[in-house]
C-alpha cells in the first residue's frame, strides 16, 4: 500500500494535497483503488459545485461495487479532473498523480486540521 508523505487523508480513503492559496487536490487512496478492484465508471461535481464536508460529491463504480465518496472539506469546485470521467481506470493505474479527482476552494480551512497524517492513515488501513 502506497502512502506518500506529502499529503493527508480523510478517514473515508481520499487524499488531499494542500496548495499554498486555500485550494487543495483530492483523490482517493492506493487502499481504496485497491479495495474497488477494476474502475469502470466515475461520476463526479460539476465545476463551481458547493459542498459541505461530509456531503456525498461523487460516486465510483467497480468490479466491486459502488463508493459514494464523501467529502473530507467543505469547499466549491475548481476543476474536475477532465480524464478521469472518461477513462476510469487511470484510478487504478496512477492514484495520487494523474488520477487526482476535483481540485477544490476551501471555504472553511479550519477543517484542514482534522485530516490524518500519512501514519494516522497507515494505521487506520492496518486496523480495517
Amino acid at each position: 500500500m502506497n502512502v506518500p508523505q506529502d499529503l493527508k487523508y480523510s478517514e473515508n480513503h481520499e487524499w488531499i494535497f494542500i496548495g499554498d492559496d486555500d485550494t487543495v487536490l483530492i483523490g482517493v487512496t492506493d487502499f481504496a483503488q485497491e479495495s474497488l478492484g477494476s474502475v469502470t465508471f466515475i461520476e463526479l461535481p460539476w465545476d463551481e459545485a458547493e459542498f459541505k464536508k461530509g456531503d456525498t460529491w461523487g460516486v465510483i463504480e467497480s468490479a466491486n461495487g459502488m463508493l459514494n465518496l464523501s467529502a473530507p472539506l467543505s469547499g466549491i469546485v475548481l476543476e474536475v479532473n477532465p480524464d478521469i470521467e472518461s477513462n476510469p481506470e487511470i484510478l487504478n493505474d496512477d492514484p495520487y498523480q494523474l488520477g487526482w479527482l476535483i481540485h477544490l476552494q476551501l471555504t472553511n480551512p479550519e477543517e484542514l486540521n482534522r485530516l490524518l497524517t500519512p501514519q494516522a492513515y497507515q494505521k487506520l488501513c492496518t486496523a480495517d
